[in-house]
C-alpha cells in the first residue's frame, strides 16, 4: 500500500511572516511591464513567493525581484504571498 508522503509534526501552523519591503522597483514607461522587489527571506522557512495583481496570478518564484512582463490591467492591486516550506501561505502586504 502506497500511502504517498507521512509527516510528523508538532501541530502548530507555522504560517511565514509577511513580506517585508515590498515595492514596486520599476514601472515601465509607456509599456505593460514592471519590477517589483522586496526582502528575500531565509529558504529554510520560505519555498517560494507568489505574486499577484487583484486576483490574477502574474508570477513566482523564490527570490527578492520580479519582472512582470504584462500586466492585466491598468489599476488594481499587488499582493505579495510568501510560501511556507510546509506550503502555509501568509497574507500579503498590498501595494496600489
Amino acid at each position: 500500500m502506497n500511502i504517498g508522503k507521512f509527516t510528523v509534526t508538532d501541530g502548530a501552523a507555522h504560517t511565514p511572516a509577511a513580506p517585508t519591503n515590498f515595492q514596486v522597483e520599476r514601472a515601465y514607461a509607456n509599456s505593460d511591464e514592471l519590477t517589483v522587489k522586496w526582502n528575500l527571506a531565509d529558504y529554510s522557512t520560505i519555498k517560494n513567493y507568489l505574486l499577484y495583481l487583484d486576483n490574477t496570478f502574474l508570477g513566482g518564484r523564490y527570490d527578492d525581484t520580479l519582472y512582470v512582463k504584462h500586466l492585466p490591467a491598468k489599476t488594481g492591486t499587488l499582493k505579495l504571498y510568501a510560501v511556507a516550506r510546509t506550503a502555509r501561505v501568509r497574507s500579503p502586504p498590498k501595494r496600489r
